[in-house]
């Protein structure tokens, strides 16, 4: 909105990084069931304290990942009629969901900067990632990186859950379901022990 832009983003130059619980894609909102493998204890495990396990790690990954999301822009060649064809700002359905119905602000970034300034922010992150995201019409599995029943006993659901997300941060982070591809969308995503939303400086990368 344009109330948002003006009175939060530019009056103190920062983003907000928002918790990663708050995405609007169902399909990645879905909760993450990683395999447990690793001791007869798991066997003896009754299939509520599975369910348990598995939705704590869960929300260990989304509440302490923070996420700012844009949507990239291109300068077509001179020859194209149309220059602003699928430009960042010209999605007509971005400003309908986005944009306060048409009604709202668009923030225009460079993004070399705005990933310089993603980097000198990284003092106590535990692990930050920028990438753009890809879009599928079916995700299969879980992921390789089966998660050790006895590690959970020995270090805790928190540190075993950020090694997970670690292992498979490109598939936790950055897909999205075909549905969304008009949104062309690039990410910036920070993990860290915080349950708050991120402040990031973005005084010299907002054009």
């Amino acid at each position: 909105t344009s109330d948002s832009a003006i009175l939060g983003i530019l009056a103190n130059k920062t983003l907000r990084m928002s918790p990663f619980l708050r995405t609007n894609d169902l399909w990645e909102s879905r909760p993450f069931v990683p395999p447990l493998q690793g001791s007869e204890r798991l066997i003896q495990t009754s299939n509520g304290d599975f369910e348990k396990i598995t939705e704590e790690i869960d929300r260990h990954i989304r509440q302490h990942s923070k996420v700012a999301s844009f949507t990239q822009d291109w300068s077509l060649p001179g020859h194209v009629r149309n220059h602003d064809a699928r430009r960042g700002w010209a999605h007509l359905s971005m400003w309908a969901h986005y944009g306060r119905g048409h009604t709202g602000i668009c923030l225009r970034f460079d993004r070399d900067r705005l990933l310089e300034a993603f980097s000198a922010a990284a003092a106590g992150s535990i692990d930050q990632y920028a990438d753009q995201v890809r879009y599928r019409h079916a995700e299969l599995g879980a992921g390789s990186a089966a998660i050790d029943f006895a590690q959970l006993e020995e270090y805790g659901v928190d540190a075993v859950a950020l090694r997970y997300a670690r292992a498979h941060w490109e598939r936790i982070y950055f897909r999205k379901h075909s549905d969304w591809s008009s949104e062309s969308e690039f990410r910036l995503v920070r993990t860290d022990f915080s349950l708050d939303a991120f402040d990031l400086d973005i005084s010299n990368a907002l054009t």
